[in-house]
């Protein structure tokens, strides 16, 4: 369902018979308002069913002992696992207690990262990342809507499913040969897509965490208007459970000036989030255990789980 869709369910339902007959001069709720509402409600059906799965990417030198957690992580449980690239291959890390990071490592000792404290929005690593990531060089101009990217050499960097960054935005690539990213997902982290000059340096997101998030918002502007390309969005969430989310906004508008005609969009928002839980999780394979990886691998062997093929 797109966001428009999505906006005039909400408003057909909350409208008088003065606002359907066109007779109303004003409509009841304003965007701002049915949008608060909106988010007020998705960000609560997030945080308890974690329906929204994302990936999220660093480029981590030496010099970085920690990066910021994404925006849009969940508060709680909302960071599964990181994996390193190093040389094409992929390294998952686990996330350790205060006495497995600080205790193993009061000294900043470098190496091949093994765990992760995430605490107040920062992610920590131990030991201290000692690898640095791959570099290269754009052959050719990349425009606003390309889709594969020619540079010298893509030795190093991931065949499957890399993250790459060029100027400001952040690319995901779904293969690669020996001189072209191809497949492209442009403008990933919440960057924008844009044009990038041949001669343009291009580097590797070389960690990647896989979490949960909360929905995007609608942005409403000064004048309370919506742009054509959000309106035009789809939403995140299945059509079936956007119908109960639409319904449960609608109430909480309405209750606020109609008890009556709010009565009749009245759900039970607080029993219905265990069963779309349910509903979400019966998709899904459970390999971890919020952060934590089991069985743990053997790094101190070298051993990586996932190779470049």
């Amino acid at each position: 369902m797109k966001v428009r869709d999505l906006l005039d369910r909400i408003k057909f339902a909350c409208a008088s018979p003065s606002d359907l007959a066109g007779k109303s001069v004003h409509p009841l709720f304003s965007n701002k308002n049915i949008t608060q509402q909106l988010k007020f409600a998705l960000d609560r059906y997030a945080n308890f069913t974690k329906a929204f799965e994302d990936y999220y990417s660093w480029c981590v030198s030496p010099t970085t002992p920690a990066v910021e957690a994404p925006k849009d992580i969940l508060r709680t449980g909302g960071l599964r696992f990181l994996v390193w690239y190093i040389n094409g291959y992929a390294y998952p890390l686990n996330a350790a207690s205060v006495n497995t990071t600080f205790g193993n490592y009061p000294v900043s000792l470098q190496g091949l990262p093994k765990w992760f404290l995430y605490w107040k929005d920062r992610i920590n690593f131990f030991p201290q990342n000692s690898n640095g990531f791959q570099k290269t060089v754009l052959t050719e101009p990349l425009d606003f809507h390309g889709d594969v990217i020619k540079v010298e050499s893509t030795n190093g960097f991931p065949q499957f499913h890399g993250r790459i960054q060029t100027d400001c935005e952040v690319i995901e690539y779904e293969r690669k040969t020996e001189t072209t990213f191809e497949g492209l997902k442009r403008g990933q982290n919440d960057t924008k897509r844009c044009r990038h000059n041949a001669g343009a340096m291009l580097i590797e997101h070389n960690v990647v965490a896989y979490y949960y998030r909360l929905h995007w918002g609608i942005d409403v502007n000064e004048d309370d208007v919506i742009d054509d390309l959000t309106l035009n969005r789809e939403m995140m969430v299945s059509d079936d459970h956007l119908e109960i989310i639409a319904d449960y906004t609608t109430f909480r508008l309405l209750q606020k000036i109609d008890a009556q005609r709010a009565a009749a969009y009245k759900v039970n928002f607080d029993e219905w989030l265990p069963q779309a839980k349910y509903e979400i999780s019966k998709g899904r394979s459970d390999i971890t255990n919020m952060s934590e990886i089991r069985p743990a691998y053997t790094f101190e062997n070298s051993l990586a789980f996932w190779s470049e093929f």
